[in-house]
């Protein structure tokens, strides 16, 4: 998953919605407690976890669009 440099609103609802359904489908897959392990970590890591990129990205938006990607 990649975010341009400077996503639009509505690229940020796409690429966010992509990888919440991985994300789900990943976890609802793990044979067992290392494979949802592998899986927390792919998309949730606090260093490298792929929700840090989005989540860097609500810097980029102006307040109203912070709200609404926020909501997201």
């Amino acid at each position: 998953m990649h975010l341009s440099d400077t996503p639009t609103l509505k690229e940020y609802e796409i690429q966010i919605g992509t990888m919440a359904t991985a994300c789900d489908k990943s976890m609802n897959l793990a044979a067992d407690l290392d494979a949802l392990e592998t899986a927390r970590v792919q998309y949730l890591g606090d260093r490298q976890g792929e929700l840090l990129e989005f989540q860097r990205a609500l810097g980029k938006f102006n307040r109203d669009e912070k709200a609404q990607a926020g909501k997201l």
